[in-house]
């Protein structure tokens, strides 16, 4: 029960040092073109761990730039809901096992993190979560969710806004680990 507390107030600082413009995380567009780079090894990942605690710490930009170059960008302009007249970048990251979308603010040098999904046992949380941990494990490490949809447990994170983490199973296993973090 201390980790799912210790968890939950990382993801709250998360928030608000992630607060600021930016936009909903709506994916319509037209437009939206796609960066190759060189192929990354899950091993040369940093945890996503290290990712949120960076980003509390009020270094998420940081905290992307120590990634190693992703398989995939793409990119897609987001017309700011705020300014009409500026025009910012939903950016997605590829990795094997992980994807990070990001809302650039053209305005500044702000990277809000939107979603972090994890799809591979390459990577944990702090409390050892990972693909293919049991339900009771993730039960003993987090608490009972706080909502449960069919076969996921949802957990909210903090109480100011809609951010959660959400933790879909199949055969009693965790089958992936998706974080949503509101940008405004």
């Amino acid at each position: 029960m201390l980790y799912r507390s210790f968890f939950f107030a990382c993801m709250l600082a998360l928030l608000l040092v992630l607060s600021g413009c930016g936009g909903q995380s709506d994916e319509s567009s037209d437009a939206a073109t796609a960066d190759s780079a060189a192929t990354a090894s899950p091993a040369a990942l940093i945890s996503v761990s290290d990712i949120a605690e960076s980003a509390i710490r009020g270094n998420a930009e940081q905290a992307l730039a120590s990634l190693p170059p992703a398989e995939q960008v793409d990119r897609r302009p987001r017309q700011n809901r705020h300014d009409s007249t500026q025009v910012d970048t939903l950016r997605t990251l590829y990795y094997n096992g992980l994807f990070i979308r990001v809302y650039d603010v053209s305005s500044s040098d702000k990277a809000l993190i939107q979603h972090m999904e994890v799809t591979s046992r390459d990577f944990a949380t702090e409390e050892g979560i990972t693909v293919g941990t049991s339900r009771a494990e993730v039960e003993q490490k987090l608490g009972q969710p706080d909502k449960k949809e069919g076969n996921t447990y949802v957990y909210n994170l903090g109480t100011e806004a809609p951010n959660q983490l959400h933790i879909p199973f199949e055969n009693n296993k965790v089958s992936r680990l998706s974080w949503s973090f509101h940008v405004d």
